[in-house]
């Protein structure tokens, strides 16, 4: 097979319950788009080893297979099947995720007739560990994203929605250890707007028992607020700063809440405002504005949701 157009690289670990749906929402996708997909297993512990390998025995001129023998962890993994991706387009997707049908070749039209975007994201169907529907991934967005409004509005992009141009696959492989997803959002929004389509591409599963939020909450706060920090000596996007600093406390002030932890709360508190002792009230302002608008969207969404005796909910509301 000569170069293809996409390469869609996947990444795994302990995900033998879901693998076979990840696949196979794909398969079918890549085959119409004349692309290929790059499994990275992480030394799994069950059977997700054996489901992958046959699946690239079925399809040996689609599905390239990589199976580690001593454990990566997740960042290394991702950084591991881009590498190998050699598709003028790169998609992600993680093991547990599955693709609705049409997603990717949305995202390519969208990608060839906006020359400038670097990446393209799509919304997402909220799903519980046991496939039952939980809600929508985030609300309504613009269909251009720009660093400003990434930085203020802070982490609604779903990671398994995204494609990017393999000319920025440095925005993945230069980063270094750990980093969560919205290191790599705002990597790729300092090279251009982030495309984004107002339609569930991806079924994305919460919390699911591999999930680093779920399983690593304080670790996934840390990688968070590095983001966050990394760009406060860009005085071009100073503002936007702030915001981003305020809305992060605003997120720690709700989770202090809901798990009676005040202190967590005080902590990154005495932190954030450690790092900008001249704009202390900006930052303060910001985390305010924060909780306002947040609230009072998840309030009319509390009373529409009981109106219509619906459980399902925006998951990320920005």
């Amino acid at each position: 097979m000569g170069r293809p157009t996409v390469s869609v690289c996947i990444v795994t670990c302990n995900h033998a319950s879901y693998i076979d749906d990840c696949l196979e929402s794909v398969l079918g996708q890549v085959e119409s788009a004349d692309g290929e997909i790059v499994v990275g297993d992480d030394c799994s512990d069950d059977e997700t080893s054996l489901r992958v390998a046959r699946w690239a025995q079925r399809h040996p001129h689609r599905i390239r297979y990589f199976s580690h023998v001593s454990r990566l962890g997740a960042a290394a993994n991702g950084r591991f099947v881009v590498a190998q991706a050699r598709g003028e387009y790169v998609a992600l997707l993680d093991g547990d995720d599955m693709w609705l049908p049409g997603k990717l070749r949305a995202q390519l039209e969208f990608m060839q007739s906006h020359a400038a975007c670097p990446a393209v994201y799509t919304n997402a169907i909220v799903l519980d560990d046991q496939g039952r529907l939980r809600g929508i991934f985030n609300n309504a967005q613009p269909s251009l994203i720009s660093l400003d409004y990434l930085l203020e509005r802070g982490n609604f992009l779903n990671q398994s929605s995204i494609l990017f141009r393999r000319i920025h696959a440095d925005a993945i492989l230069s980063l270094e250890g750990s980093f969560i997803d919205y290191w790599l959002h705002i990597a790729f929004a300092r090279r251009g707007a982030l495309g984004y389509l107002n339609r569930p591409g991806v079924l994305y599963r919460a919390n699911s028992a591999t999930s680093m939020v779920a399983t690593d909450n304080a670790n996934v706060r840390e990688l968070y607020w590095q983001a966050i920090d990394a760009m406060s000596a860009d005085a071009q996007h100073r503002i936007a700063v702030l915001h981003a600093k305020g809305d992060f406390l605003r997120r720690v002030l709700l989770r202090s809440v809901r798990t009676r932890d005040p202190a967590l709360f005080a902590k990154w508190l005495r932190r954030v405002m450690a790092g900008e002792p001249g704009a202390r009230v900006g930052v303060a302002w910001a985390m305010v504005q924060s909780v306002a608008r947040i609230s009072a969207a998840m309030t009319l969404e509390a009373i529409a949701l009981r109106l219509m005796r619906n459980p399902a909910r925006i998951w990320y509301r920005h």
